[in-house]
């Protein structure tokens, strides 16, 4: 935390994030100094139990037992501060290509927390490893729903007919579908490797790392053997402005019939 204080450009401003009137939403390192500022309170968080357990050992044992909902929270800001970048980042490479990018980095961020030794000093490298989880995630957020868009506009150019509601739809239904499925694979998988859900119980060392590597491993490789389409997606963005045109195109002289047409 300290050498990250000394790197920044104006270190004598870093308590400037803490208060909204010095908040600069259009600037690009507003992003930068949140991620900076959550990442100071959770070490914070976690220094406070090692300074007060001597004298406050309820209180310790409270943080302690919060460590989880905390871990929550810091993927899912980190998640929300990822749109926006991500959204920029998307900007600069093309939609097809951030998200391969995207999922290439998700798919082996958590592969560190394989040497991650289980107990209390685990709490800080699991928060940090699922906040770059999270942030890599970002792009699934944008890109996907993007192209959605461009295989609506393509569509539309090849039948005449706006089927986007169809598209969008058929998409969420597999989003729900995939994660029904995943339920479905935690119990199958903790049947597989003897992996006790029921509260208090005491799972054996091949349990619990084989639910850590199939939480790491499963996902990843799902993601890597789709990165080939991903990448190789043929609506980039030129053919993507090819087809507005040829819409604004089409569009504008139905619109001209309709004109030469009307009483």
């Amino acid at each position: 935390a300290f050498s990250l204080v000394l790197d920044i450009g104006l270190p004598w401003r870093i308590y400037y994030p803490m208060f909204p009137a010095n908040w600069n939403v259009h600037s690009f390192l507003f992003e930068v100094a949140m991620c900076v500022m959550f990442y100071f309170t959770v070490c914070t968080y976690e220094m406070i139990p090692v300074v007060i357990e001597n004298k406050f050992h309820k209180l310790a044992h409270t943080l302690h037992h919060w460590a989880f909902p905390i871990i929550l929270l810091v993927t899912t800001i980190s998640g929300l501060i990822a749109v926006p970048i991500w959204v920029r980042i998307v900007y600069m490479l093309s939609k097809h290509r951030a998200w391969a990018w995207g999922w290439l980095f998700n798919s082996i961020v958590l592969l560190p927390m394989i040497w991650v030794e289980p107990g209390p000093g685990a709490k800080i490298p699991t928060m940090v490893f699922m906040a770059l989880y999270a942030l890599t995630n970002g792009v699934s957020a944008i890109a996907p729903f993007s192209i959605l868009g461009d295989v609506v506009d393509y569509d539309r150019l090849k039948t005449g007919v706006d089927r986007g509601g169809n598209y969008y739809a058929f998409m969420m239904f597999a989003v729900k579908a995939l994660g029904s499925t995943g339920g479905l694979a935690l119990i199958v998988l903790g049947a597989v490797f003897g992996y006790e859900l029921a509260e208090g119980a005491v799972n054996t060392h091949f349990a619990n790392q084989g639910m850590l590597y199939m939480f790491i491993l499963a996902p990843g490789i799902f993601q890597l053997a789709s990165l080939p389409l991903i990448w190789n997606f043929p609506i980039d963005e030129r053919r993507q402005k090819i087809i507005r045109r040829r819409l604004e195109a089409l569009e504008a002289r139905a619109k001209r019939d309709a004109e030469a047409v009307a009483p």
